[in-house]
């Protein structure tokens, strides 16, 4: 805390007085404050802000989210690409809103997963109404990992709904360690064709999120296409239940870790340096799990993936700061997606001695992947913006139990 000394410099005695320095340009920088580096720090953020409103023709006693700023819901309209190269862009926030016209890709075939085919969409007026806070926002685009089915084509079609063009990708194929059906092709077709319908453009393709190659060249085709890149949901991982730790073979463990920590990190590491050479700012959600905030038999590999999601989030956050680009993760209990619900995981389930217990405090069985994705629509939305570095539970009170 600061103490009554700091409190009085602070509202005491003038910025020139404490070593603010002016630059013609309107640039600030701070110097002789000595030791007292918490009362340094909130200065520099003043400072920023102020440099900030000077840059971007904002008066002093202007908020970054007053209304006369902002689209109102009443005039919400489709922008025109003039209209959205002049749209305000707030630190941190991301600019939900239409695009005017881009094509769509669509997944090639499965012998082939190194290219992208193309096709054209028409341009779409959104409907009154249909954002729920379209006024406070107005985005381009968000890149979906695991986007076929499940949590990530949820997250992609809600992201789709609130106004972002979307760069999705998915694996479609089945991984040597991993006991349950995973997504097809077919399935990242309908994903495609649901964001379409909802008149909005989409890059999608068949990637490996320990592909560093595709999953950069997926990203730099969706960024060539809509211009820049907003928000990112790190979500691909894969599952599993073993009888205990030292049952695990080493296959499991490494393709465990390799897709549900290290790929995560290859997707952020693809799409980072877009977001910082834009200078817009952005969100990223990392999707974690209940079990990467609490120990659980039966899952060491799962478990471990998770919980190092959350200190690769946390370094992200700090890292990304000084860009405006905020970082958190989500933690959902289980989710009513195939990934959970398929026969493999309800024999294990059935067959535990009772350690695994996915029961809930709030009396359901499952939540739906929709209420994972308004927590991401949240965290990546303006009323978010100074939200970042935070572990979100999307679990019912399962961590309570």
């Amino acid at each position: 805390m600061v103490d009554q000394q700091e409190r009085r410099i602070v509202t005491g005695k003038s910025l020139a007085a404490l070593g603010v320095a002016h630059s013609s340009s309107g640039d600030v920088s701070i110097h002789g404050l000595g030791r007292r580096s918490r009362l340094r720090r909130a200065l520099a953020g003043m400072m920023f802000e102020r440099a900030f409103r000077r840059q971007h023709g904002m008066t002093p006693d202007t908020s970054f989210g007053t209304p006369d700023l902002l689209p109102q819901p009443s005039t919400r309209k489709c922008l025109s690409a003039d209209e959205k190269t002049s749209a305000p862009s707030w630190p941190g926030a991301v600019n939900w809103g239409s695009s005017v016209g881009p094509k769509v890709f669509v997944p090639v075939a499965s012998s082939r997963r190194d290219g992208f085919m193309i096709g054209d969409r028409e341009s779409a007026e959104q409907d009154e109404g249909k954002s729920t806070w379209q006024d406070v926002s107005r985005a381009r685009s968000a890149l979906v990992s695991g986007a076929a089915r499940g949590q990530g084509r949820s997250h992609a079609v809600r992201l789709a709904q609130e106004g972002a063009d979307i760069i999705a990708f998915d694996v479609c194929r089945q991984l040597d360690t991993v006991h349950y059906p995973l997504a097809t092709p077919e399935d990242l077709a309908e994903t495609v064709k649901l964001v379409e319908e909802l008149g909005r453009g989409i890059v999608a393709g068949e990637a490996d999120v320990r592909d560093s190659a595709a999953v950069q060249a997926l990203v730099d085709g969706g960024v060539r296409e809509f211009g820049r890149l907003d928000v990112v949901c790190a979500n691909a991982g894969i599952g599993g239940v073993v009888e205990n730790t030292w049952s695990i073979t080493e296959e499991e463990w490494e393709e465990m870790i390799a897709v549900d920590l290290t790929g995560v990190w290859k997707t952020v590491r693809a799409a980072v340096p877009a977001m910082v050479q834009a200078g817009t700012g952005g969100s990223i959600v990392i999707t974690s799990s209940a079990a990467g905030l609490k120990g659980m038999p039966g899952a060491a590999h799962y478990v471990s993936a998770k919980h190092g999601l959350v200190g690769l989030m946390r370094t992200l956050a700090n890292e990304l700061a000084p860009y405006f680009i905020r970082v958190n993760s989500v933690h959902p209990t289980g989710v009513n997606t195939p990934m959970i619900v398929n026969e493999f995981m309800a024999q294990a389930l059935s067959s535990a001695d009772g350690s695994f217990n996915l029961q809930n405090a709030l009396p359901v069985e499952m939540v739906e992947p929709v209420d994972v994705s308004n927590a991401i629509v949240w965290l990546a939305s303006e009323e978010a913006r100074y939200v970042t570095g935070v572990s979100l539970p999307v679990d019912a009170g399962f961590l309570q139990r």
